[in-house]
């Protein structure tokens, strides 16, 4: 994942695509990639979006392991890198994402001025890829299993790492990590090698790596696969290079235009797409997210609104020439008359801060909101004592999924501002 390796048997992921790593007896991980295309993607956070990445699934990890398979990460010289989040259609800006706390495994890091590999202590299998003149900035603390993973597992399940490279510090910069039942080594300390466990330990390891810069991501998993497996891919075309991607012919530039064009409407179109999501809110909702659902919706009908005075009133509409106090909320029953009364109090509260305008009461209400809306038709919205008050008030009362429909023939031209206008200020009824 994050990284792309051409030869037979290899399948290339990105890090937006759902994987279970179970699926693969070797698994390679190019978290740098995130830090290098952090515009590229989302955090895992974000609502469900091409771009949001997918990191593998800590049980699927741990049972990889347990299989006998490996999986090697390579790491970003930094743990915490920024990405956008889009949550409810809107972009939240920079958030600090942790790009290994995905893993199984508690992992305190520091980060320092980078020092050069013990070389003459690197793991035997790894002398190949290190060497003294390598400086990196992350290193490891300690590793363990994380308490979730610990308490589904039997009695003295554990993890437990062995170091491959340090620096001239004895500050670890790569590690291997396996699980076993449990660990008679130096209790909690880096290994230095597996001798120092029992033999209860699981044949399959996580490899946390940095990637040394003569290698890169391409180079590095093939010298994996070669120095450790033996295999070596039918593809060993280098990458090109990186100054090649500055030529291209007039026609390859005009299409390149017209791609990022075209992406761009897309996103935009996407975007606007999820934003109209928040109208469902009149459908289900209740509290914030239905009142502001209200207040919007009448802003798309073409009126005047002024948003909620917290605590007090839930917004007000102005219709022609008379200001309408709301009171908004969601049951999962009928209104009763507690509603009323505290709609006559935003009511007196508005008639006092625009004493020379006409002010109204409209309550709007999401009732039995959690049976699907054409099962709601037949029931009563308010209890009669509250329809009797409203009536006596000369108030309105609407349900919210009744302005749904409202904003759905509006946009299809089947009902305008004025006609709306004229359900409100109608003299006759209560419930529009």
């Amino acid at each position: 994942m994050g990284g792309e390796i051409s030869g037979d048997g290899v399948e290339n992921k990105s890090w937006n695509q759902e994987t279970n790593v179970m699926d693969y007896n070797i698994v390679f991980l190019n978290l740098d990639d995130i830090v290098q295309n952090s515009s590229r993607y989302t955090s895992p956070d974000s609502d469900g979006i091409p771009e949001r990445i997918e990191f593998p699934q800590q049980d699927a990890v741990i049972q990889l392991i347990e299989s006998g398979n490996e999986m090697f990460v390579f790491l970003p010289q930094t743990r915490t890198q920024e990405l956008k989040q889009i949550s409810q259609g809107e972009n939240h800006g920079g958030i600090p994402v942790d790009l290994i706390s995905w893993l199984p495994f508690e992992i305190g890091t520091s980060e320092k001025v980078g020092k050069s590999v013990k070389s003459d202590e690197v793991d035997e299998d790894w002398q190949w890829y290190f060497n003294d003149h390598f400086d990196w900035p992350m290193v490891f603390d300690y590793i363990s299993l994380k308490k979730s993973i610990r308490e589904s597992r039997p009695l003295g399940y554990m993890a437990h790492d062995f170091s491959i490279a340090s620096t001239v510090s004895d500050e670890v910069i790569a590690t291997s990590v396996s699980t076993s039942k449990a660990f008679q080594a130096l209790g909690g300390a880096l290994a230095k090698n597996r001798s120092m466990v029992n033999e209860s330990q699981s044949s399959g390891s996580v490899y946390l790596l940095p990637i040394v810069p003569e290698f890169g991501y391409d180079r590095a998993v093939r010298g994996i696969l070669s120095q450790r497996y033996g295999v070596k891919l039918s593809s060993e075309d280098p990458s090109p290079p990186e100054w090649l991607d500055e030529w291209e012919l007039p026609r390859q530039r005009e299409l390149r235009e017209q791609y990022h064009e075209v992406k761009n409407e897309l996103e935009q179109i996407r975007e606007d797409y999820k934003s109209w999501n928040r109208y469902k809110h009149l459908l289900d909702g209740t509290g914030d997210a239905l009142e502001e659902a209200v207040i919007d919706a009448f802003r798309e009908l073409g009126f005047e609104t002024k948003p909620e005075d917290a605590g007090e009133r839930d917004g007000l509409v102005s219709v022609n020439n008379c200001i309408f106090a709301i009171e908004t909320f969601g049951t999962n029953k009928k209104a009763g008359l507690k509603k009323v009364q505290q709609l006559i109090t935003w009511v007196e509260d508005t008639k006092r801060e625009y004493p020379e305008s006409d002010v109204s009461g409209l309550l709007v209400v999401n009732p039995y909101r959690q049976t699907p809306v054409e099962e709601r038709e037949e029931r009563a919205i308010v209890a009669d004592n509250a329809y009797e008050r409203l009536e006596k008030m000369g108030f309105k009362a609407v349900t919210s999924s009744q302005l749904y429909e409202y904003l759905s023939q509006y946009q299809q031209s089947e009902l305008d501002t004025g006609d709306i206008a004229s359900l409100l200020l109608d003299d006759d009824g209560v419930v529009l």
